[in-house]
């Protein structure tokens, strides 16, 4: 794998090949696209899976914000997540809706969303925007005071984006 610097996309690398993915092994728990972007939009957290340069798989949980087509999240500008990111920027993002166990049929409903994509560090206008966007899922209208504290804090924050090139989502609801 070779590494390609591109402006504010650190963690972009050609590959050799193209990921071939998989058909779903249970097609008739297929979500339809608009469906599966309306849970990645409404759901709470999600978790990232990334690789090391040993192949050691990590998976960690953490907020993030869906826009055009893209994933963002902020975090610590060091750290095994980062790590991960920098040796490999293909990832995996998993984001469960909904789950009700069902013990008489040792099942569960559910509807989840599996992501795959490439992660990319967010610099300048772009950053503070995700951070507007975060702000704005999870806490709510910035005010002038929360605007000039984020605009302090952006020095201090790592913000990836997940340009999603692959999704499906899957459900299971039967009684």
């Amino acid at each position: 794998m070779v590494g390609r610097n591109l402006p504010g996309n650190i963690f972009c690398h050609e590959s050799e090949t193209s990921m071939i993915y998989p058909e779903m092994r249970r097609s008739e728990r297929k979500m339809d696209d608009q469906k599966s972007l309306q849970i990645l939009q409404s759901a709470e957290y999600g978790v990232l899976s990334t690789v090391d340069s040993g192949g050691q798989p990590y998976g960690v949980p953490l907020n993030y914000v869906y826009h055009q087509g893209a994933l963002y999240f902020h975090g610590a500008q060091v750290g095994h997540k980062l790590n991960n990111l920098q040796n490999e920027s293909r990832i995996s993002f998993c984001v469960v809706s909904r789950a009700e166990v069902v013990p008489q049929q040792l099942s569960t409903n559910f509807e989840s969303v599996i992501v795959f994509g490439r992660a990319a560090i967010v610099e300048g206008k772009a950053k503070i925007q995700a951070l507007r966007w975060l702000h704005e899922r999870f806490v709510g209208p910035l005010t002038p005071a929360a605007l000039a504290d984020l605009q302090e804090q952006q020095e201090h924050t790592l913000v990836v984006k997940i340009v999603i090139e692959h999704m499906t989502g899957k459900e299971r609801d039967n009684g």
